[in-house]
C-alpha cells in the first residue's frame, strides 16, 4: 500500500451504466458537471438541444446552458428545470448587457453551496454570432434554490477578461478548508486565443479563491501564483502559476477511502480516456502519477467522437470507495460508469 501522500489510484472493477437521461423533458446537452447546494445535487449543463416526442431535434431550439437536479436513488435519470416543456436557459442572457439567445452563449460552472438554499456558479460569456466563439470574459452569478430548483441572478457583465485572464470555474468549483479557512476554489483555464494567445498556456489550468461570505465581492478574491495566493489578477499567466496542464474537464472531490483529494478527468488530447489522480492538498502539493481509469468507446456512426466533461458523482456513496463518473460522448450523449476503487 502506497504511503500517504503518494497514493496511487487502482481499480477492482469499471462497469459501465448506461445513458443519462432526463425524466421530464425531451432534449440532448452538451457537457455535465456536478454540484451541491443544501442537500441538492444539481447537474449544469452547456447547449442544451430540445427534441420532439419522437427524440428527434427541433431545428434552432435550445439553450445555451441549463441545470438538472440529480435523482440520488438512479444516476442515469435527471430532471431537467423547465420552461414550459423544455430545458430552462441557467446562465442569464441579458439585454442590460446587450445580450440576446440568438448570437450570447453563457456558460456555467457546476453549483457550489454557500449555505442551505444559496450558492455560486461561474459564468462564461461567449459572442458567437454564427457560431464562430469569442470568450469575452467571466463572472460568478449568485444561486437561489426555490421549491427544489435553481435560479440564477448575474452580479456582474463580465469580471475577468476573456483575452487576458483565465476563465476561473471554467473546470471546477469546489468549497474546502484546507487548513486556512473555508474557501470557494474556482479552477480554470484560458480559452483559446486569450492569455497571449498561447497554446500551451490555454492547456494550463489556473485557480481563483475566495471565502463564501465576500463570493460576490472581486476584490476579495485570491490567485495562486505557483507559490502563494496574491490579490492581484493573473494577466496572461505562464507555466508559472498553472496548477495543472493538459486537462480537458474534470472534477475535484474529497475522497475518505482514500484520504485525499481525487481528481477525475479527462485530458486534452481528445483520446476518450478518463483518468485520476490523488493529492494532499487542492494546492501547493504534489499530485500522484496519473492511472487510466476507463477508456470510452465511441459511437460507431461517422464523424469524429470524443469523451470530455467528466464529473464525479460523490453523492451515490459518501465513502468515495465507489463513484459513479459521467462523462459527454459527441454528440451531446452523456453516459456513466461506476468506479470501484482499491488500496
Amino acid at each position: 500500500m502506497a504511503t500517504k501522500g503518494t497514493t496511487s489510484v487502482s481499480t477492482s472493477n469499471v462497469e459501465w451504466l448506461g445513458h443519462v437521461t432526463p425524466d421530464n423533458t425531451h432534449a440532448v446537452r452538451d457537457g455535465g458537471s456536478v454540484g451541491w447546494i443544501g442537500n441538492n445535487v444539481f447537474i449544469t449543463y452547456g447547449d442544451t438541444m430540445y427534441m420532439h416526442d419522437d427524440n428527434t431535434l427541433i431545428p434552432g431550439a435550445m439553450v445555451s446552458s441549463s441545470i438538472a437536479k440529480a435523482d440520488l436513488s438512479n444516476p442515469l435519470s435527471v430532471a431537467f428545470k423547465l420552461s414550459d416543456q423544455y430545458p430552462a436557459q441557467f446562465g442569464p442572457v441579458e439585454a442590460a448587457y446587450h445580450e440576446d439567445m440568438s448570437s450570447t452563449a453563457m456558460g456555467a460552472s457546476n453549483v457550489v453551496g454557500i449555505d442551505e438554499n444559496t450558492g455560486i456558479t461561474f459564468l462564461i460569456k461567449n459572442n458567437r454570432p454564427g457560431g464562430v466563439n469569442h470568450i469575452i470574459g467571466g463572472a460568478p452569478a449568485r444561486v437561489d434554490v426555490v421549491n427544489g430548483m435553481p435560479s440564477a441572478t448575474r452580479v456582474a457583465d463580465t469580471w475577468w477578461d476573456g483575452a487576458t485572464e483565465p476563465m476561473y470555474g471554467g473546470m471546477n468549483v469546489i468549497r474546502a478548508n484546507l487548513g486556512d479557512g473555508d474557501f470557494i476554489y474556482a479552477f480554470g483555464n484560458c480559452p483559446y486565443g486569450g492569455c497571449s494567445a498561447n497554446l500551451a498556456n490555454n492547456m494550463n489550468v489556473y485557480v481563483a479563491r475566495v471565502s463564501p461570505e465576500n463570493a460576490f465581492d472581486l476584490g476579495s478574491y485570491q490567485y495562486w501564483n505557483g507559490q502563494h495566493w496574491q490579490s492581484e489578477r493573473l494577466i496572461n499567466p505562464t507555466d508559472t502559476e498553472a496548477v495543472f496542464w493538459a486537462i480537458g474537464n474534470g472534477q475535484i472531490i474529497w475522497s475518505p477511502y482514500y484520504d485525499q483529494w481525487l481528481f477525475i478527468y479527462n485530458d486534452a488530447f481528445a483520446d476518450n480516456q478518463i483518468w485520476a489522480r490523488t493529492s494532499t492538498s487542492l494546492v501547493g502539493a504534489p499530485w500522484s502519477d496519473a492511472v487510466l481509469l476507463y477508456k470510452a468507446t465511441p459511437p460507431s456512426t461517422p464523424g469524429f467522437h470524443n469523451a470530455y466533461s467528466v464529473a464525479a458523482n460523490r453523492h451515490y456513496d459518501m465513502s468515495a470507495e465507489t463513484l459513479i463518473v459521467t462523462y459527454c460522448m459527441d454528440p451531446n450523449d452523456i453516459q456513466a460508469i461506476k468506479v470501484t476503487f482499491q488500496k
